[in-house]
């Protein structure tokens, strides 16, 4: 907000929630403050943001999400700003905000490009805390020199509450669009990541036909271990695979029945590694087809999707993550009891199938196709309960009434996931297959379990 668009906004709350009684102080990241006030009749929350092309102040529906990872200024308001709001007011006309509460404590938020923070004053202007970090505690508040002009007002003529939620609706706005614009980045990083590793695994794949000529190289020489002595350093045979001539190095050092066996190991290597260059190859096509998917989301807005399909950022070893506050899974219940469990996306599909379920529990997936797990709650299923938990399976992957699926059911015990594969993806060790057709009358044989 420019300089000429708080000063009327800051007058509004100021009439609104003078006297009020703070109640809660949320921050979801270091440089965003909500409020929760209580005035007779009405609770109104408040956010006080300084983050970068989003520095505002308005009231909003509720509160957002605490950060998993504690922000120490939340704590530090928690403890010390509690009371009523004595007055909401500029400091010296520009974008400084001083919201002051109870007798001795004051919020103040400073709103200027070169100069954002949140600071919390005693009743001196002595700082006792910073929300990051531009002024230390014990430190005398003095506010920067004013700047000249501003920017005229984007709302000019709109006062009161219809001001508020036009500038509500406008950062909002802004918020969606930061958030796309990251989302399409991390997006277009992860698909060209992919497509390299892709052609990586492509051309280790290929070693499992080297394989093939390395075993025939080792027969080769069995065939004509008459012929080998020690310290030869290559012999020439008969090629009875592909017909003339082949000349196979030998390793002098060796006795003749190592040098055998040296190429019937690397016959081996080469198999295994072609066959698990196979596999994770596999793994990187399903993701890219995943991450092509959520580009398609991501044009179409739906950005929690794009969200659920890109790989968790990481950590550092001192964050710890929140304990889960809701299941990762819908639960339904079939005619005859059985419980039927329905991911509810990528990160959750992997959640409920190998932290909630059972090993012995049946597992279904929509083959060729990013969409739900689907865990049946028990080991010895009823063709019945199976087909009902495929239409399950089918209707929540996002298939249409009357389109045909072919959906892979096996053991969740059956399953695993290598390091680094995409949410959602995973390895199946052996899998049956139903055919079914979409009919969404089927599923009012499930009834919603309430969580």
């Amino acid at each position: 907000m420019h300089a000429s668009e708080v000063g009327p906004q800051v007058a509004w709350l100021d009439g609104l929630l003078r006297g009020a009684v703070l109640q809660k102080a949320r921050a979801a990241v270091p440089e965003e403050l909500y409020l929760e006030f209580r005035r007779p009749g009405e609770t109104v929350r408040l956010v006080v943001s300084v983050g970068r092309g989003r520095a505002r102040i308005h009231t909003v529906g509720r509160i957002a999400k605490g950060n998993a990872r504690p922000i120490a200024f939340q704590g530090l308001v928690r403890k010390e700003l509690r009371g009523r709001v004595g007055a909401i007011e500029l400091v010296g006309g520009d974008r400084i905000l001083r919201l002051r509460v109870g007798p001795e404590r004051s919020l103040v938020a400073l709103f200027m490009d070169g100069r954002r923070d949140l600071l919390l004053l005693d009743g001196d202007d002595g700082v006792l805390g910073s929300a990051l970090g531009t002024l230390g505690r014990g430190v005398t508040f003095v506010p920067p020199e004013l700047r000249g002009g501003s920017p005229a007002d984007r709302w000019e003529g709109v006062d009161g509450r219809e001001r508020d939620t036009a500038i509500g609706r406008h950062f909002e706005g802004v918020r969606v669009r930061q958030r796309r614009t990251a989302l399409k980045s991390r997006l277009s990083s992860r698909i060209k990541s992919v497509r390299r590793t892709i052609g990586k695994r492509r051309a280790e794949a290929d070693r499992a036909s080297e394989a093939e000529r390395l075993q025939q190289t080792g027969d080769l020489l069995q065939s004509s271990f008459h012929l080998l002595k020690r310290r030869l350093a290559s012999l020439e045979v008969d090629d009875f695979f592909e017909g003339g001539r082949r000349t196979i190095e030998l390793d002098p050092a060796l006795p003749p029945q190592d040098n055998v066996q040296r190429w019937y190991r690397k016959a081996r290597k080469a198999r295994r590694s072609g066959e698990a260059a196979k596999d994770r190859l596999e793994e990187a096509e399903l993701e890219l087809l995943a991450l092509e998917e959520a580009a398609e989301a991501l044009s179409e807005g739906r950005l929690d999707e794009v969200e659920a399909a890109l790989p968790a950022k990481r950590r550092r070893a001192s964050q710890r993550a929140a304990p889960d506050a809701r299941l990762p899974y819908r639960a339904f219940r079939a005619p005859d009891g059985t419980q039927v469990w329905v991911g509810r996306s990528a990160r959750d599909n992997d959640k409920l199938t190998f932290r909630h379920a059972r090993g012995n529990d049946v597992w279904m997936h929509v083959r060729g196709r990013p969409g739900a797990h689907v865990v049946v709650r028990t080991r010895a299923p009823t063709p019945e309960l199976l087909l009902l938990a495929a239409q399950a399976t089918a209707h929540h992957s996002g298939l249409k009434p009357g389109a045909r699926a072919d959906v892979a059911w096996t053991l969740v015990k059956e399953l695993r996931k290598p390091k680094g594969m995409a949410p959602g993806a995973v390895l199946v060790g052996s899998e049956k297959v139903l055919y079914v057709e979409v009919e969404p009358a089927a599923l009012a044989a499930l009834t919603r379990v309430r969580e």
